[in-house]
């Protein structure tokens, strides 16, 4: 039986074998579009159901690369481009069932993913390593520079993962040997933190992303440590930047509340004790995390109340965890 009639593809670990009917109506489809009879697919495609569409494109692609090419798999790793793919009418089909935008910044290891599984990719990677390139720094810090692709930031899904991968790998990057409480410090000081940006190439691509360079700390901490979202949202710690409004009881007791404490879990007639709230935080220390920040910026000052030994100590104890806490937790 030719390759027409049946075909028998692995992928990800499940056998998918088309029916002859099947795969002779897609690869006829895809001839009607190569030969020009059709200007775009009619059948194959489905933007609704991206799980069929991807597996009928995975058919056309394979049959254009192993029947029409010759190639095999690597040899296809190595010659594959673009203006191939373009010719074959294989980014047209791809854009029936992806967005135009992201298929225009999908990376030739990124479309050969898609064909062969087992060929690995990380969106996540490749974002750090095209950035690296565009910076110019580690490995590519005496090679030719590089453009971002266009459009690599748009707000799309696979933008978004860019842009937290690359702002992860480069705070990682610059601010290894600072503790918790140090890089969030950092990223609360305007000045610096815009220098920052600037050098690093970011500040129109984290003006896009987020509300201010705190929330991308912010998400970035919850992002990697697992933290819980409620519990970060809820804490509105730095409130896009403004400090002015901050230390005071009513946030103080709204972070508490938020984070499913109350005020006697740190307070004994008005002083703060620490050992009560060790035994609620010492085992989940993720979901407490920015209470936990909260409280090693010592606020208790700002709150009214008298410094104290108890207060001393359940401070220390939070810039303890803090000193522990790995903020890119795998």
């Amino acid at each position: 039986m030719c390759s027409f009639c049946m075909a028998t593809f692995i992928y990800q670990e499940v056998v998918f074998v088309t029916t002859s009917a099947n795969y002779n109506t897609i690869i006829s489809d895809y001839f009607s579009v190569l030969m020009g009879d059709k200007l775009n697919f009619q059948i194959s495609f489905n933007k609704e159901n991206r799980e069929v569409s991807l597996r009928n494109f995975r058919v056309i692609a394979r049959f254009a690369i192993e029947e029409i090419l010759g190639w095999t798999m690597e040899v296809a790793q190595i010659n594959l481009t673009k203006q191939v793919l373009t010719d074959l009418c294989l980014i047209k089909a791809l854009k029936k069932f992806n967005p135009n935008e992201e298929v225009n910044n999908y990376s030739i290891k990124c479309i050969l993913h898609m064909i062969y599984p087992q060929i690995q990719y990380s969106i996540e990677a490749e974002a750090v390593d095209i950035f690296k390139q565009y910076l110019q720094i580690d490995e590519y810090v005496n090679s030719e520079p590089k453009s971002l692709p266009k459009a690599y930031f748009l707000d799309t899904k696979d933008a978004n993962i860019r842009v937290r991968a690359i702002v992860s790998y480069l705070i990682k990057r610059d601010f290894s040997g600072m503790e918790m409480l140090e890089i969030y410090d950092f990223f609360n000081d305007t000045k610096k933190v815009n220098e920052w940006l600037k050098e690093r190439k970011l500040s129109n691509i984290i003006n896009a992303a987020y509300d201010s360079p705190i929330s991308m700390l912010q998400d970035i901490f919850n992002y990697h440590s697992n933290i819980d979202t409620a519990n970060y949202k809820a804490y509105k710690l730095l409130n896009n930047g403004d400090n002015t409004n901050l230390h005071n009881a009513d946030v103080f007791y709204d972070i508490l509340d938020k984070a499913d404490l109350v005020d006697t879990d740190i307070f004994v007639s008005g002083v703060p004790v620490y050992s009560e709230f060790k035994e609620i935080v010492e085992n989940n220390i993720n979901n407490y995390i920015w209470i936990i920040i909260y409280i090693a910026s010592n606020p208790f000052k700002r709150l009214g109340y008298c410094n104290n030994e108890n207060i001393e100590a359940l401070t220390k104890y939070c810039k303890d965890l803090l000193l522990n806490f790995e903020i890119f937790a795998e």
